[in-house]
């Protein structure tokens, strides 16, 4: 989850509103390697999108237990700041 996480981050730093984000400058501009760099913005979602399929299977054995992560992952593909 935490790689989806850095990969959305990464999406919203250049796609994303500023003043939403809380952000000053962007990685880009402080020359940070970012899955931006390597991918074009609808193959790192779709990366991130693997990610969090990868860490819901994790969670599988959990059964009900293990809902709030579930609810957690959607929101890091889903979130907007």
């Amino acid at each position: 989850m935490g790689c989806a996480f850095q990969i959305i981050d990464d999406i919203l730093d250049v796609y994303g509103d500023k003043k939403l984000l809380g952000k000053r400058g962007s990685d880009a501009d402080n020359n940070k390697l970012t899955a931006l760099s390597l991918f074009s913005k609808e193959e790192a979602f779709a990366c991130g999108v693997r990610h969090i399929k990868l860490a819901k299977n994790a969670l599988k054995d959990f059964g009900v237990k293990a809902e709030i992560f579930r609810e957690l992952a959607d929101f890091v593909l889903e979130r907007g700041f």
